[in-house]
């Protein structure tokens, strides 16, 4: 008999390609509990472009859920509110108090779901679902099958389009021995000039300069401190010169600590140099700018 009295609200991200088991098994039971009216409410990120985590606009998400359960939930979006439970909280009640119109309202979720950082007034129903399911898994998987479809391109297409212009972070050092004007230089197998050592900034990196330690330590085996900022510059890295994103790197100078000096990584050679004795034709042509910039500073 249906509840003319309640509404069943289910909140959830469901960034995945199709609605799965453990996804279905929460509708179902959301369904069977016969409320006067069933509505999904989705989460939707600030941003506003695609990301590993949430590579889905609400758009998408919408159409997903109809294809699957076509007429039978009402669907809205809340957005994110990163650190603020109590702000995200009464954002949620007042979509679902415009959409239960006066009714009441019980508000469903999985075990690791939205309950926890609820503030809200609403009950909340927890549903423990038999069939495991990892969106975070689900995802991974998707980003490793390639599929023949024109539909497939357009989606990915799609997912480029729709991203903003992006910088991507590098830090280069200048590595000097501690005693006199001897500084470490690299050479990858294509270039036409010896390189200051480098490479692109990790999300795990804590600092600019803490990407510098591991970058030297990791091409040239040597622990390098006293990392000193020298300036930054956008490069003209031919990966990207067709590109609209591109490459600014952080170039520092340093000191050798510690280590064995061998070339690793993608690194093939490495060498020292007396610093006064090097010309800019000495110079990988990439890296020409910043040995410009090195010799005004030192």
């Amino acid at each position: 008999m249906q509840n003319e009295t309640t509404v069943g609200v289910i909140i959830g991200r469901f960034q995945v390609e199709a609605l799965h088991g453990r996804h279905r098994e929460l509708f179902d039971h959301v369904l069977d509990q016969n409320h006067n009216l069933n509505v999904v409410i989705l989460g939707k990120t600030p941003l506003g472009v695609p990301t590993k985590r949430n590579p889905l606009d609400v758009d998408a998400r919408m159409r997903m859920i109809n294809e699957t359960y076509p007429g039978k939930f009402a669907i809205a979006w809340v957005e994110d509110t990163p650190g603020d439970d109590g702000e995200w909280s009464e954002k949620l009640d007042k979509i679902v108090d415009d959409l239960a119109n006066g009714r009441d309202a019980v508000l469903y979720g999985s075990r690791d779901s939205f309950v926890a950082h609820y503030l809200g007034k609403h009950p909340t129903s927890v549903y423990n679902q038999k069939v495991y399911c990892s969106a975070t898994d689900v995802r991974k998987a998707c980003g490793k099958n390639v599929h023949g479809s024109e539909e497939w391109r357009a989606g990915v297409i799609w997912a480029t389009q729709n991203q903003f212009d992006k910088v991507y972070p590098t830090v280069d050092v200048a590595i000097f021995e501690v005693a006199g004007d001897i500084i470490w230089l690299g050479k990858k197998k294509w270039d036409d000039g010896y390189r200051f050592i480098g490479g692109f900034a990790d999300p795990t990196d804590g600092s600019f300069e803490d990407a510098a330690r591991r970058e030297a330590l990791e091409e040239t085996g040597l622990v390098v401190d006293q990392v000193e900022y020298v300036g930054s510059r956008r490069m003209d890295d031919y990966r990207y010169s067709g590109e609209v994103d591109k490459i600014i790197t952080v170039f520092y100078k340093a000191y050798v600590s510690s280590g064995t000096p061998k070339a690793s990584d993608d690194i093939a050679e490495l060498h020292r140099f007396n610093f006064n004795d090097l010309t800019e034709s000495d110079i990988a042509t990439v890296h020409r700018s910043l040995f410009c910039m090195l010799k005004s500073c030192v």
